[in-house]
C-alpha cells in the first residue's frame, strides 16, 4: 500500500497561508470534493466525488488519530460512475456522514498541501508527504515538520482525526443541547 505522513491543523488566516504557498509552491488547483464515509470494521472508507460528479475515487486508509504528524497507508480505486457506486455501497454499508469542502491543492516535490474550506467546520491546512518505497517515516516527518514550521502551524491547532470525526462531534454536541 502507498504511504504518506500527514498533519491537519485549524487555521485562522487562510489568505495569508495561500499567499506564502503560492510563493514557494506555485499555483494551486481548486477542487470541489464530497466525501461520503462508510462504516467499516477497520480503517476508513470513503467515496470521494470530485466536482459536479465528474469522477470519483473509492479511498481506503488506515491512520492513527493523534495530534502529531502520523503515517497513513492508503488504497485508491478510480470510479467511473459515482452515483451508481454510491447507491451500490449504500446497499450493504452504513453511511457515517458526508464531508463537503473546497480545496486548494498545492504540489511541491513529494509534498501535497491542502487549504480546505470545510462546510460546517471552517478553514484547515493539511500537509501530506508522500513516501517513496524506500523512504522511512522519519524522513517524511522531517519534511513535514519543515513545512509546518515554515507555515507557522502551532501544536494547539493540530487536529487528531478526520473531518468526519469533527462533524460527528459537532452533531453530538448540538443534539445534547
Amino acid at each position: 500500500m502507498p504511504r504518506n505522513v500527514e498533519v491537519k491543523a485549524r487555521i485562522a488566516h487562510p489568505g495569508q497561508i495561500e499567499e506564502k504557498l503560492r510563493k514557494r509552491a506555485g499555483e494551486a488547483k481548486l477542487l470541489q470534493q464530497r466525501d461520503v464515509f462508510f462504516r467499516v470494521p477497520h480503517g476508513r472508507l470513503k467515496l470521494r466525488i470530485l466536482g459536479e460528479k465528474e469522477h470519483a475515487h473509492l479511498i481506503y486508509y488506515e491512520r492513527p488519530d493523534r495530534p502529531e504528524p502520523r503515517a497513513s497507508c492508503y488504497s485508491i480505486l478510480p470510479v467511473l460512475d459515482p452515483e451508481k457506486t454510491l447507491a451500490f455501497l449504500r446497499q450493504f454499508l452504513d453511511v457515517l456522514g458526508e464531508v463537503r469542502k473546497k480545496r486548494l491543492l498545492f504540489l511541491h516535490g513529494q509534498t501535497r498541501i491542502h487549504l480546505d474550506d470545510v462546510e460546517g467546520l471552517g478553514h484547515f491546512l493539511e500537509i501530506e508527504v508522500v513516501l517513496g518505497p524506500d523512504q522511512t517515516e522519519e524522513e517524511g516527518k522531517a519534511i513535514l515538520k519543515d513545512w509546518a514550521n515554515w507555515l507557522g502551524v502551532r501544536e494547539e491547532d493540530i487536529v487528531p482525526g478526520a473531518y468526519i470525526d469533527l462533524l460527528q462531534h459537532q452533531a453530538r454536541k448540538k443534539s445534547f443541547l
